[in-house]
């Protein structure tokens, strides 16, 4: 069985805030926006995040 494994970066967060919390900019939700699109009809089985 083949799997397919997708490494995706995180978005643009606003620079401004110095936080791990920051919220995203407005190219931030851009690239998400974006991002939600490409997954869209796509079989994902998990998906891994870290904290940075």
């Amino acid at each position: 069985m083949v799997k397919t494994i997708y490494f995706v970066r995180h978005a643009t967060r606003e620079h401004t805030v110095k936080s791990d919390t920051a919220p995203l900019s407005e190219k931030g939700r851009r690239e998400a926006e974006n991002l939600v699109k490409w997954f869209e009809g796509k079989h994902v089985d998990a998906i891994y995040a870290s904290p940075y």
